[in-house]
């Protein structure tokens, strides 16, 4: 099993990064002890514009549980002082990465699976129409929720979304 944590950096989830991380590390030795088979990576993402960057790799597949704990420990909140910056974060282009960026490293045949802690939803999620989300700012990208989604599916990758509440929020 392939899985990919990718945890939301953005300065609004400050006070739950450190959450974040233990439900992370909770997951990773939970899948530990039903499968031996499991690669685990490591992503940050944030909004765009923003001063820490919008996505990151921070560790591609791995066995190695000590790499996967160094780079969930770096994950930082950044907060992003853009005057058009708004509630939105870029979920989409998160999405968009997981499928194509080779540098992930998904096997082939391996079930895979991304799990997105976050507490916001992704630009335009309100107007493309996905239950819950009222949203309707355009994509920075001009990507549209729905589709990335879509896409996900198409290439075999489950997704699971942590709503992580915040103080922040």
């Amino acid at each position: 099993m392939d899985v990919v944590l990718a945890i939301d950096g953005t300065g609004s989830m400050r006070s739950s990064i450190a959450q974040a991380q233990r439900d992370g590390e909770r997951l990773i030795a939970g899948l530990r002890e039903v499968t031996s088979d499991l690669r685990v990576g490591v992503v940050v993402f944030r909004d765009y514009r923003n001063p820490g960057g919008e996505y990151e790799l921070l560790q591609a597949l791995t066995g190695d549980d000590a790499s996967v704990q160094t780079a969930l420990q770096q994950v930082r909140a950044v907060s992003n002082r853009d005057p058009g910056n708004g509630a939105a974060e870029s979920y989409s282009l998160l999405f968009r990465k997981s499928y194509s960026d080779s540098a992930v490293g998904w096997r082939p045949g391996a079930r895979k699976v991304l799990v997105v802690i976050g507490e916001a939803e992704p630009y335009g999620a309100g107007a493309a129409g996905l239950a819950g989300c009222r949203n309707q700012a355009p994509d920075p990208h001009g990507l549209r929720a729905t589709d990335e989604l879509a896409r996900l599916r198409a290439k075999g990758i489950v997704l699971l979304m942590v709503r992580e509440t915040s103080t922040e929020t």
